[in-house]
């Protein structure tokens, strides 16, 4: 990390990221492409998305 952040703030925005994602359901699983893997379907995205927060949590203990 290459600069201070702080922690509410971060906080604050990754849940407003997962409350977006789980409000635009389904049908917002088209909107965003992968960067690498291309377009996912909403399961796709359900998944990638549960394990990546997963181990982000796990790595700093939460």
């Amino acid at each position: 990390i290459k600069d201070q952040r702080n922690f509410e703030e971060e906080k604050a925005g990754l849940q407003k990221m997962i409350i977006e994602f789980y409000t635009l359901g389904p049908q917002g699983s088209g909107l965003y492409p992968h960067p690498f893997f291309g377009k996912f379907s909403s399961e796709q995205w359900g998944k990638a998305m549960y394990k990546h927060l997963d181990h982000h949590l796990r790595q700093f203990g939460v």
